[in-house]
């Protein structure tokens, strides 16, 4: 799955595919997926890899979506062809999906949302998902969230500017998340976290017969959070009957600085700050946490669980 994939197509055919130059911006979408489409873009190379797979190039240019952009399929990589930035002026709380995928890669986006973006990426019962080099900013609860998949890997992404929680009166997100259902195998790595806002990378199961089962959380620069730098959660953990599981998980080799504690746990009581570590882990079994550099936490903890 190469650029000899494209020889001896037609000019015709390469527009189709979205493989020629695209003038600044367009509005993109499919009326499956409800947003305007106009001209030669992104929906183009993912409709084509949907059919088709194979390895496909998406313009440069500067793309903005109305509504969101879902994206299915097996066996395809979508990479970019020069500088793409995917701006979100929606309403809808996940606007770029990856759902039901098998052995997919994409690269080099560049992603931001807006103020009622509250999930930017989500990555929902796939396997075998490789997000790369993807630049992640302004979201209000997560930038990439992965929901009931495996063998998933989330590698060399940048995370920026967590937007204001009206509750708090600063950022409450996450960068990644691992949350919810059956999550086996997945992989953080080498992430330069600067969103500043209240958690870098988090695994929790919330619910009844929740499992999330050896992740690697691995290289990752944390800096500037006023939570957690990595959180291990398992909800109710002092309750037996909860059924929930977080177990072999590996933390190695993570950067993690500057982690404040500066946010209440209620919004009611602003008073007590109870966070503040550089990681925390709290119901998970059988973790290795090795060879992680730790700097500068807990500077207004208030709270002795964590001074």
């Amino acid at each position: 799955m190469n650029s000899d994939h494209f020889q001896g197509l037609t000019s015709e055919s390469r527009r189709k595919f979205g493989l020629v130059a695209l003038a600044s911006t367009a509005t993109i979408g499919l009326v499956a997926i409800g947003a305007r489409a106009s001209g030669l873009d992104l929906t183009t190379a993912v409709e084509y890899v949907k059919k088709a797979g194979g390895r496909v190039g998406i313009a440069a240019g500067n793309y903005v979506l109305e509504r969101p952009l879902i994206i299915e399929g097996e066996n395809f990589e979508l990479f970019c062809e020069g500088i793409v930035t995917i701006s979100y002026i929606g309403n809808a709380t996940s606007p770029l999906k990856l759902v039901n995928c098998r052995n997919v890669s994409i690269s080099g986006l560049k992603v931001s949302g807006n103020k009622k973006t509250l999930t930017l990426i989500s990555i929902e019962k796939s396997k075998r998902v490789i997000l790369s080099s993807i630049e992640v900013r302004s979201y209000m609860q997560t930038g990439i969230q992965i929901l009931e998949s495996e063998d998933c890997v989330i590698s060399g992404c940048t995370f920026n500017d967590a937007l204001i929680d009206t509750r708090w009166k600063m950022p409450f997100a996450t960068d990644v998340v691992v949350l919810g259902g059956r999550n086996k195998a997945i992989k953080i790595e080498a992430g330069i976290h600067r969103s500043g806002g209240g958690y870098g990378i988090a695994v929790r199961t919330n619910s009844f017969g929740e499992k999330s089962i050896d992740h690697i959380i691995l290289n990752n620069d944390i800096n500037g959070y006023n939570s957690y730098g990595i959180m291990l959660y398992r909800n109710g953990s002092s309750r037996p009957d909860s059924d929930q599981e977080i177990t072999g998980v590996s933390i190695i080799d993570n950067k993690i600085s500057n982690i404040s504690g500066a946010r209440s746990a209620s919004p009611e009581k602003p008073e007590v700050k109870d966070f503040g570590a550089g990681i925390y882990v709290q119901g998970a079994e059988d973790t290795l946490i090795e060879r992680n550099y730790i700097d500068n936490t807990n500077i207004d903890t208030t709270s002795q669980l964590l001074a």
